[in-house]
């Protein structure tokens, strides 16, 4: 059956984090978004559910440098598994934004969190999800159905070329109407932005947390007439008197068909309760 794990943190008795971890289907190659540096990690992982050992071989393209690529392996013994962060051992990489792939020998069991280290010290994670490079990617626009910027919200629009071939586009921003909407981007303010994609590579549009009034809506990501369309990632966050207090990742899903897990219990805004959450883009017309 499909399954969901959710991982809480708690810190001085306080829940400081939650995310909502897929479970995950026995893969021999995928590959993700990761970022290390800062105040952020990506941690991995894998379990071997084989009566023999596998071995991971991986490469790292650097987003900040076409020319810079990370290859290593990592052997896993038979029904063993192993959790690291992307700056420890076995990996011990550096910083770095871009692109993990990956292949095994035998079929793994794979998960891939982000961890960001807020204010106060307090560690929020978020599920990224791996993606499968056996799809072609689509030249049909792409969607992200919901952003959020401005009252404590703040969204990193990640763009992810899953082929080894440069893609350009633009995207586009909406409101809840579908009406052309006029957003922060990065020091800049505009309802378009163009994109250019080297080959296995990323591209992030930064939306910040400005001003008091929050701006919601849908972005739409067109890709230059024959061009493979990326697919967009989008990283929530919300800050509460200038402490980031929760963060979420998400990807853009286009189809007719879905379904989810939801949970809703307590009384809304109070201690202890849950409640889920849906952001559906019409990407008909």
């Amino acid at each position: 059956p499909a399954g969901v794990a959710i991982y809480g943190l708690k810190q001085g008795g306080t829940l400081v984090s939650e995310t909502g971890v897929v479970a995950s289907p026995l893969v021999t190659s995928g590959l993700t978004y990761i970022e290390i540096g800062g105040a952020v990690n990506t941690g991995i992982a894998i379990v071997n559910p084989n009566n023999s050992d596998v071995t991971v071989s991986y490469v790292i393209t650097d987003s900040n440098s076409v020319q810079n690529f990370i290859t290593g392996s990592i052997s896993i013994a038979a029904n063993t598994q192993i959790a690291r962060f992307l700056n420890e051992a076995p990996y011990a990489i550096r910083p770095v934004t871009g692109i993990f792939s990956f292949t095994s020998t035998d079929p793994i069991g794979i998960t891939v969190l982000r961890g960001f280290t807020n204010e106060r010290g307090e560690f929020l994670v978020s599920t990224v999800p791996v993606l499968d490079p056996s799809v072609s990617p689509t030249t049909l626009p792409a969607y992200l159905p919901h952003f959020a910027v401005g009252g404590g919200w703040r969204t990193e629009l990640v763009l992810v070329n899953t082929i080894d071939v440069n893609i350009s586009g633009a995207i586009a921003f909406f409101d809840v109407s579908g009406n052309p909407i006029t957003v922060p981007i990065g020091t800049v303010t505009a309802n378009t932005a163009d994109y250019f994609i080297p080959g296995k590579r990323t591209l992030k549009f930064v939306l910040p947390n400005a001003g008091s009034t929050i701006q919601v809506g849908s972005v739409r990501v067109t890709p230059t007439s024959g061009d493979r369309t990326p697919i967009p990632l989008g990283i929530f966050s919300y800050s509460r008197n200038g402490i980031r207090v929760s963060e979420a990742a998400l990807s853009g899903l286009r189809g007719n068909q879905f379904r989810t897990y939801v949970e809703n219990s307590g009384t809304l805004g109070t201690t202890g309760s849950i409640v889920s959450g849906l952001a559906i883009a019409n990407a008909d017309g």
